[in-house]
């Protein structure tokens, strides 16, 4: 047998010994070189028994504040008189055996309830709930005529430490009548450690003076850690204040200071957020050592609102063999807009260099969904979205390990840095990450060098090159008003205007900009058919998208550049990709709302270790699901063969063949693709339910050349059909009558734990 068509293509590209080297760079390390005390603790945690639950009596102990209390058969009946009323509880506990607060309780109305507690850090008088702010959690409830069971988390991110004498509880947030049927506060043994974040940096914590810590300092070891006080310990008139200390027990030496810090936010603005440390270890090398971590509140009970950010011990030798990897994410970036792919402007100049001379461009990349949280979530685990079920309203499950996981497991730093905040905050599934890095809760978005400057940072402050980089840009992504954007796209540096600055005139926008349409808003109005733009406009709006790219594209190259002079680019694995791309009224729309070509093709470039297969442009498709097995396969970690995801590394060398189909969804649209065809199937009640096109021949899918008995079209809907029908197990209720608006209310009670899926009338499918 000859070679195969691919290895035709690309036998004059890939040398053979870029091949072997790629093979023998790879050995899994059989070390993990660092030690996390935050991992180490929680598992020491999940050891001890589990506390009994705590069942509040619903009787007169719980005394109405604002409002009357009475005891009823049923439990506690609660007849607020203001915005804000409930009961208070006397109690003597410790915060850390109880986890959760459950309560099951019918409102009458309001939006939410709120769980107060004073504690030994901040009293709170009896009668005075109402004026003082106490540490608090609260959660959405749904007033009606029914019970429902709320749960609450209390976590030291909440300032739920130390000793609780008194709780309050607001079963609404609005003058409501109320019916307690239970109380009960419970511990639940957690997935994750605690995360705390300040100003958008979030790190594993750990509350207070801790138990002695046993490690080996490996090589070149270091002692690394961020010290952090609670915002409400400088918010009070009270100032907090607290000191840190760290000592080391090694041989015969004993207590000896490596850190001793104070912290003063009251005073020192630096104060208020994590504050780093970094210790060098390395005349501990190979020894056991003991680390005491201890806090003093100075007298001062606010100062106790102290925490580690991720303790660790880590190796910062370089090793030869040490591969860093490196996935950017360039968020909305569609694959046609680049000049690597084809396109009529020079938007890339720098990834079209880089592309022929250091990457694979993979020319068919196909993302599984077309918006931003389950895309990521995809790349991150390797499942389709329909696998590992992340929607807007269901986080990750906690069961599912995403990449920073598995590679913090094999002795790997790892560091996340974002350009926009809202679906990459830390709770929708982003574990694992030793440096979570978001744009601060008032910003929208930042724009790709000031991210950059904070990577630079991170790089500079480790410099091994055994981590995980996860680097993400918004600036191709339309921009809204409200986050300080006068226009719907474009840089945020005006020398890169270089495709608009003919046609963008000042203040062309200006007269849609009324009635508060600004930026993003513009496009969403001109979605309704509220807004009309003209040629100009149209043909403006996608100059500044391109602006933006050319800003990102010149971001990149000084990226690579920073890692060529630290020595860390050669060995690197580098991916560069998107989510999703973006419509320019193609099919009506602007912004990713469809699954036709411009959002669901998107670039897909990688830099292998050494070179290997650099310069070469791979056509077959391929998924961005892929790029999880690709990750692991190019560390010469074992594949888990739950995932959905596919190596592209053994894709090109030939051992696994190509896809023969991709999938995309995105709310009623459903598509399934091969290089040559694609069929769309809309689940609303449509005059044409399904849409075939060539992508060969009919390019912009804009002639339907679906028929029953067209070549390959009854393959393609077979697998459509295969890969996005709903199971049929469980329960279908169908809703019967004239077709119109209508309100449509399903209850369901159920004594355990159950998945459904909802569908709406839209055709939209949800997991609740």
């Amino acid at each position: 047998m000859g070679p195969s068509p691919f290895f035709r293509h690309i036998a004059c590209s890939v040398p053979l010994l870029a091949l072997l080297l790629l093979a023998a760079c790879t050995p899994r390390q059989e070390e993990a070189r660092v030690s996390r005390l935050a991992l180490e603790a929680l598992a020491r945690e999940l050891e001890q028994p589990i506390p009994e639950p705590l069942d509040l009596p619903l009787d007169v102990r719980c005394r109405g504040i604002l409002g009357k209390t009475y005891i009823v058969p049923e439990g506690l009946r609660f007849g607020g008189l203001q915005p804000g009323s409930g009961f208070a509880v006397q109690l003597d506990l410790e915060a850390k055996e109880y986890n959760r607060l459950s309560v099951e309780m019918r409102v009458s109305r309001g939006a939410e309830c709120k769980f107060s507690w004073s504690s030994e850090h901040e009293p709170v008088p009896a009668g005075n709930w109402h004026v003082l702010p106490a540490p608090s959690v609260s959660t959405e409830i749904f007033a009606n005529e029914r019970f429902h069971t709320y749960t609450l988390k209390l976590g030291p991110e909440h300032g739920w430490v130390g000793k609780i004498d008194q709780i309050f509880f607001a079963p609404s947030d609005v003058s409501a009548d109320t019916l307690i049927k239970s109380f009960r506060l419970y511990y639940e043994a957690p997935d994750y450690p605690s995360q705390l974040a300040f100003e958008g940096v979030s790190h594993e914590i750990l509350y207070g003076t801790q138990p002695p810590w046993t490690v080996r300092v490996p090589e070149d070891g270091v002692f690394e850690t961020r010290l952090g006080l609670l915002d409400r310990a400088w918010k009070h008139k009270f100032k907090g204040v607290v000191r840190f200390l760290v000592t080391i027990d090694a041989g015969e030496t004993r207590d000896k200071v490596i850190l001793d810090k104070k912290l003063t936010p009251g005073i020192v603005e630096d104060h208020r957020k994590w504050f780093a440390i970094r210790r060098d270890l390395g005349e501990y090398a190979g020894q056991e050592v003991t680390l005491n971590l201890t806090v003093d509140s100075l007298d001062v009970p606010l100062g106790d609102y102290a925490y580690w950010g991720n303790p660790m011990v880590y190796s910062n030798a370089r090793r030869d063999t040490d591969i860093p990897v490196i996935l950017i994410s360039c968020d909305t970036l569609r694959a046609d807009h680049l000049s690597c792919y084809g396109y009529e402007l020079e938007t890339t100049p720098r990834l079209d260099a880089w592309a022929a001379e250091d990457a694979v461009l993979f020319e068919n990349a196909i993302v599984p969904v077309t918006w931003t949280l389950p895309s990521h979530m995809t790349m991150m685990t390797g499942l389709y979205p329909k696998n590992h079920r992340t929607t807007e309203t269901s986080n990750l499950p906690p069961e599912i390990r995403i990449l920073p996981e598995v590679l913090r497991e094999e002795g790997y730093l790892t560091g996340g840095f974002m350009g926009t905040p809202f679906w990459f905050l830390p709770d929708r599934g982003y574990h694992g990450f030793d440096h979570y890095d978001l744009p601060p809760g008032s910003q929208g978005f930042r724009h790709i060098y000031v991210t950059a400057d904070r990577v630079q940072s991170w790089l500079e402050s480790h410099s091994t090159s055994r981590f995980f980089l996860f680097f993400h840009n918004f600036d191709m992504h339309s921009k809204y008003h409200a986050n300080g954007a006068e226009l719907p796209y474009g840089p945020g540096d005006i020398e890169f205007r270089v495709f608009s600055s003919e046609s963008y005139e000042k203040d062309m926008f200006a007269p849609w900009r009324f009635g508060g349409r600004q930026a993003t808003r513009i496009l969403t109005g001109y979605n309704a058919g509220n807004v009309q733009l003209g040629e100009k406009e149209r043909t403006t709006l996608k100059l500044l998208y391109n602006d933006a790219i050319r800003m990102v594209d010149q971001n990149l190259h000084e990226f690579f550049s920073l890692l060529k002079q630290q020595g860390r680019y050669d060995n690197a694995l580098i991916i560069i990709t998107s989510d999703h791309g973006e419509e320019f009224d193609e099919h009506g729309m602007y912004g990713h709302f469809t699954v036709y070509e411009e959002v669901c093709r998107v670039p897909l470039l990688i830099k292998f270790p050494d070179e290997a297969f650099a310069g070469t442009r791979f056509s077959p498709q391929v998924e961005t699901t892929d790029i999880y097995a690709t990750i692991l396969d190019v560390l010469g970690l074992p594949q888990d063969p739950k995932r959905d995801s596919l190596s592209l590394l053994s894709t090109l060398r030939g051992e696994t063949p190509t896809r023969e189909y991709t999938h995309i969804v995105r709310e009623t649209e459903y598509a399934s693709r091969t290089n040559d065809l694609k069929m769309i199937w809309d689940r609303r009640p449509v005059e044409e339910p399904y849409k075939l096109f060539n992508l060969q021949t009919g390019p912009g899918e804009l002639s339907n050349i679906f028929t029953e008995d067209k070549p390959g079209a009854l393959r393609l809907k077979e697998d459509l059909h295969a890969f996005h029908d709903s199971a049929v197990e469980g329960w279908c209720i169908q809703v019967k009558g004239e077709i119109g608006e209508r309100t449509v209310r399903v209850l369901i009670d159920a004594d355990s734990a159950f998945t459904a899926t909802w569908r709406s009338r839209k055709g939209e499918e949800n997991i609740i």
